[in-house]
């Protein structure tokens, strides 16, 4: 168990001698996850732009054609974020310096190095049908994700996450008319 720092000590133990559990300390990620989410959403996946930067930085793109290019950043890149989108709503400002991330990789020859960017990265997220690149945009995937999580939760009223939501965000009213409460906790 963990308890926030205003938990009065009477409490606590009340806690831990009914459930039989010990009290740990505060665990930074479970599953990947930040455990506890502050204010500053930027920072708190902040690792998720490291984690990036590291990868892009290992590759020699001067050793990979634009279409091996097309397919690491596809495949690898883009498919990192994936749970913690499916989690919470991701800040616009990390996608988009994902996404700058990702675009210097595709028209340079190293990260470290800016050189000219002949099509706008929104541009190259476009299907192919439509002159793209068919890449995905971060902040359109991560809404698409967080959409799933709310169709799930209007279509199995009963599961146990839905009825957690529930109880926390909407017990008076109905998920669609909750507040905006909600709103980047799916």
């Amino acid at each position: 168990m963990y308890f926030s720092p205003n938990t009065p000590e009477n409490l606590r133990t009340q806690y831990e001698d009914t459930l039989h559990m010990q009290t740990t300390e505060a665990i930074t990620q479970y599953l990947g996850l930040p455990m506890i989410s502050g204010r500053n959403k930027q920072r708190m996946f902040s690792y998720i732009k490291e984690k990036v930067w590291s990868r892009l930085n290992s590759w020699n793109s001067k050793l990979f054609s634009y279409g091996g290019r097309e397919i690491l950043l596809k495949a690898v890149i883009q498919v990192m974020p994936t749970y913690a989108m499916s989690c919470f709503q991701l800040p616009v400002i990390l996608c988009d310096q994902l996404e700058a991330l990702m675009a210097r990789y595709w028209w340079s020859s190293s990260i470290a190095k800016q050189k000219t960017h002949w099509l706008a990265w929104r541009k190259m997220c476009l299907p192919k049908t439509q002159g793209g690149l068919g890449f995905r945009s971060f902040e359109h995937h991560n809404q698409a994700l967080l959409a799933a999580q709310a169709w799930r939760i209007l279509t199995c009223p009963d599961s146990l996450p839905a009825r957690i939501f529930r109880e926390k965000y909407f017990s008076h009213t109905t998920f669609l008319t909750a507040s905006g409460r909600i709103e980047g906790c799916l």
